[in-house]
């Protein structure tokens, strides 16, 4: 299935930059344009509350320095 589709608890995600610009964007409703100025540093981190029913929302952002 796809993520969240079944997720019952809070899931932990490990990737790579390219990957978390494509969640950010879609969280955030940016266009492909905007999605590629996105800088995430290499131990960037963030969460998103993505509930059944309910927009995905942003909770927290961290760039590595």
């Amino acid at each position: 299935g796809r993520l969240g589709e079944s997720a019952r608890a809070p899931t932990l995600v490990v990737t790579h930059a390219g990957a978390m610009r494509a969640v950010l964007a879609q969280v955030l409703g940016l266009t492909d344009s905007h999605r590629a100025r996105v800088a995430l540093t290499p131990g960037s981190s963030f969460v998103v509350s993505w509930l059944a029913g309910a927009p995905p929302l942003l909770t927290a952002l961290r760039c590595a320095d």
